[in-house]
Protein backbone atom coordinates (compact mmCIF):
# COMPACT_ATOMS: atom_id res chain seq x y z
CA UNK A 1 0.00 0.00 0.00
CA UNK A 2 1.31 3.43 -1.09
CA UNK A 3 3.67 2.03 -3.49
CA UNK A 4 3.36 4.13 -6.32
CA UNK A 5 4.95 2.12 -9.25
CA UNK A 6 4.48 -1.41 -10.81
CA UNK A 7 6.76 -3.87 -12.01
CA UNK A 8 5.85 -5.74 -15.07
CA UNK A 9 7.40 -9.65 -15.56
CA UNK A 10 9.10 -9.82 -18.61
CA UNK A 11 7.03 -12.69 -19.59
CA UNK A 12 3.63 -11.07 -19.18
CA UNK A 13 1.45 -8.58 -21.48
CA UNK A 14 2.71 -4.97 -20.76
CA UNK A 15 -0.85 -3.09 -19.96
CA UNK A 16 -1.33 -0.05 -20.47
CA UNK A 17 -1.43 1.94 -16.21
CA UNK A 18 -2.25 5.44 -17.19
CA UNK A 19 -4.98 7.99 -19.64
CA UNK A 20 -4.54 7.09 -23.38
CA UNK A 21 -3.48 9.95 -25.44
CA UNK A 22 -6.20 11.47 -27.41
CA UNK A 23 -4.46 11.26 -30.75
CA UNK A 24 -2.72 8.02 -32.21
CA UNK A 25 0.54 6.98 -31.52
CA UNK A 26 3.57 7.41 -33.40
CA UNK A 27 5.38 4.55 -32.38
CA UNK A 28 5.53 1.18 -35.04
CA UNK A 29 2.93 -1.83 -34.12
CA UNK A 30 5.39 -3.86 -33.39
CA UNK A 31 6.48 -2.32 -30.31
CA UNK A 32 4.68 -2.19 -27.40
CA UNK A 33 3.94 1.57 -25.94
CA UNK A 34 5.56 1.61 -22.66
CA UNK A 35 4.11 4.44 -20.31
CA UNK A 36 7.02 6.17 -18.36
CA UNK A 37 9.12 2.79 -18.47
CA UNK A 38 12.80 2.34 -17.15
CA UNK A 39 13.94 -0.82 -18.04
CA UNK A 40 17.15 -2.43 -16.16
CA UNK A 41 20.01 -4.93 -16.70
CA UNK A 42 18.03 -7.82 -15.98
CA UNK A 43 14.97 -6.19 -18.26
CA UNK A 44 12.41 -6.09 -15.47
CA UNK A 45 10.37 -2.95 -16.11
CA UNK A 46 9.23 -0.13 -13.60
CA UNK A 47 6.39 1.86 -14.61
CA UNK A 48 6.04 5.81 -12.35
CA UNK A 49 2.24 6.38 -12.37
CA UNK A 50 3.01 10.30 -11.65
CA UNK A 51 5.11 12.15 -14.65
CA UNK A 52 6.41 14.41 -12.22
CA UNK A 53 5.17 18.05 -10.85
CA UNK A 54 5.31 21.03 -13.47
CA UNK A 55 7.92 23.74 -13.51
CA UNK A 56 6.86 26.76 -12.58
CA UNK A 57 8.05 30.51 -12.93
CA UNK A 58 7.72 32.95 -10.01
CA UNK A 59 5.10 34.91 -10.49
CA UNK A 60 6.95 38.34 -9.17
CA UNK A 61 10.36 38.70 -7.92
CA UNK A 62 10.74 39.31 -4.68
CA UNK A 63 11.39 37.82 -1.06
CA UNK A 64 8.87 35.69 1.27
CA UNK A 65 7.44 38.01 3.74
CA UNK A 66 5.58 35.68 5.37
CA UNK A 67 6.01 31.84 4.20
CA UNK A 68 3.10 28.62 3.98
CA UNK A 69 2.06 27.40 7.17
CA UNK A 70 -0.55 25.07 7.88
CA UNK A 71 1.12 23.38 10.26
CA UNK A 72 2.15 25.74 12.68
CA UNK A 73 1.28 29.72 13.49
CA UNK A 74 2.71 32.79 12.15
CA UNK A 75 1.84 36.17 13.81
CA UNK A 76 -0.47 38.56 11.66
CA UNK A 77 0.18 42.11 12.40
CA UNK A 78 -3.19 43.43 10.76
CA UNK A 79 -5.11 40.76 12.75
CA UNK A 80 -2.89 40.85 15.76
CA UNK A 81 -3.16 37.00 16.37
CA UNK A 82 -1.44 33.70 15.47
CA UNK A 83 -2.91 32.03 12.82
CA UNK A 84 -1.88 29.57 9.63
CA UNK A 85 -1.09 30.96 6.39
CA UNK A 86 -2.55 29.30 3.03
CA UNK A 87 -0.09 30.55 0.76
CA UNK A 88 3.42 32.68 0.43
CA UNK A 89 3.67 36.47 0.63
CA UNK A 90 6.03 37.66 -2.13
CA UNK A 91 7.35 41.37 -1.56
CA UNK A 92 7.27 43.47 -4.39
CA UNK A 93 6.61 47.11 -5.51
CA UNK A 94 2.99 48.46 -5.84
CA UNK A 95 2.21 48.54 -9.23
CA UNK A 96 4.77 45.66 -10.03
CA UNK A 97 3.26 43.01 -13.18
CA UNK A 98 2.23 39.65 -11.66
CA UNK A 99 2.87 36.68 -14.11
CA UNK A 100 1.24 33.30 -14.93
CA UNK A 101 3.62 30.93 -13.29
CA UNK A 102 2.67 28.59 -16.10
CA UNK A 103 0.26 28.15 -19.04
CA UNK A 104 -3.50 27.93 -18.14
CA UNK A 105 -7.04 29.28 -17.91
CA UNK A 106 -8.09 32.34 -16.24
CA UNK A 107 -10.99 30.18 -13.87
CA UNK A 108 -12.15 32.95 -11.85
CA UNK A 109 -11.35 36.69 -11.01
CA UNK A 110 -13.16 38.42 -7.74
CA UNK A 111 -13.09 40.87 -4.71
CA UNK A 112 -12.53 38.51 -2.12
CA UNK A 113 -13.57 40.17 0.97
CA UNK A 114 -10.15 39.36 2.90
CA UNK A 115 -8.01 38.88 0.29
CA UNK A 116 -8.97 41.34 -2.25
CA UNK A 117 -8.86 41.05 -5.86
CA UNK A 118 -8.52 36.99 -6.33
CA UNK A 119 -7.79 35.92 -9.58
CA UNK A 120 -7.73 31.90 -10.16
CA UNK A 121 -5.46 30.38 -12.92
CA UNK A 122 -6.04 26.76 -13.84
CA UNK A 123 -3.55 24.92 -15.07
CA UNK A 124 -5.33 22.17 -16.76
CA UNK A 125 -3.20 19.03 -15.18
CA UNK A 126 -4.92 19.14 -11.38
CA UNK A 127 -2.72 22.22 -10.70
CA UNK A 128 -4.43 26.12 -9.94
CA UNK A 129 -2.85 29.05 -8.74
CA UNK A 130 -4.55 31.67 -6.31
CA UNK A 131 -3.17 35.11 -6.98
CA UNK A 132 -4.53 37.88 -4.41
CA UNK A 133 -3.86 41.15 -2.88
CA UNK A 134 -3.94 42.51 -6.64
CA UNK A 135 -4.26 45.85 -7.99
CA UNK A 136 -6.89 45.20 -10.59
CA UNK A 137 -8.58 42.26 -12.48
CA UNK A 138 -9.11 44.48 -16.35
CA UNK A 139 -5.73 43.12 -17.29
CA UNK A 140 -7.80 39.27 -18.14
CA UNK A 141 -10.86 37.87 -18.27
CA UNK A 142 -12.59 34.45 -17.12
CA UNK A 143 -12.07 31.69 -20.06
CA UNK A 144 -8.86 33.34 -21.39
CA UNK A 145 -5.95 31.38 -22.38
CA UNK A 146 -2.57 32.22 -20.88
CA UNK A 147 1.34 31.36 -21.38
CA UNK A 148 3.58 31.51 -18.32
CA UNK A 149 5.30 34.90 -17.82
CA UNK A 150 1.84 36.64 -19.68
CA UNK A 151 0.98 39.42 -17.14
CA UNK A 152 -2.05 38.63 -15.66
CA UNK A 153 -2.24 42.07 -12.67
CA UNK A 154 -0.20 43.95 -10.43
CA UNK A 155 0.89 44.34 -6.73
CA UNK A 156 -1.66 46.24 -5.45
CA UNK A 157 -3.20 46.97 -1.33
CA UNK A 158 -6.72 45.17 -1.74
CA UNK A 159 -6.16 42.52 0.92
CA UNK A 160 -8.20 43.68 4.64
CA UNK A 161 -6.10 40.47 6.59
CA UNK A 162 -2.85 41.85 4.90
CA UNK A 163 -3.27 45.42 4.71
CA UNK A 164 -0.51 46.25 7.72
CA UNK A 165 2.35 44.46 5.81
CA UNK A 166 4.30 45.90 3.40
CA UNK A 167 3.19 45.53 -0.65
CA UNK A 168 2.89 41.88 -2.13
CA UNK A 169 1.06 39.25 -3.75
CA UNK A 170 -0.41 36.83 -1.61
CA UNK A 171 0.17 33.66 -3.58
CA UNK A 172 -1.76 29.89 -3.19
CA UNK A 173 -1.50 26.91 -4.89
CA UNK A 174 -4.07 23.87 -5.27
CA UNK A 175 -3.36 20.29 -6.75
CA UNK A 176 -6.47 18.37 -7.35
CA UNK A 177 -8.31 20.72 -5.11
CA UNK A 178 -5.83 20.03 -1.70
CA UNK A 179 -3.76 23.70 -0.80
CA UNK A 180 -0.42 22.99 -1.03
CA UNK A 181 3.10 24.72 -0.13
CA UNK A 182 3.85 27.02 -3.26
CA UNK A 183 7.57 26.82 -2.82
CA UNK A 184 7.39 23.12 -3.53
CA UNK A 185 6.95 24.17 -7.31
CA UNK A 186 8.11 27.86 -7.49
CA UNK A 187 12.20 28.45 -8.13
CA UNK A 188 12.82 30.48 -5.10
CA UNK A 189 16.17 31.64 -3.91
CA UNK A 190 17.60 29.98 -0.72
CA UNK A 191 18.80 33.22 0.57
Amino acid sequence: EGDLTAEIPEDEPEVETVAKPTTAPTQSPSKPKKAEAETGEDSKEVINLFAGKPSFIMPVEGKIAMDYAMDKLLYSKTLDEWRVHTGIDIEAPRGEAVKAVADGYIKEIKEDPCYGITITLDHENGYKSIYSNLASSSMVSVNQKVKAGDAISSVGNTAIFECMDPPHLHYEVYRDDKLIDPKTLLPVSKE
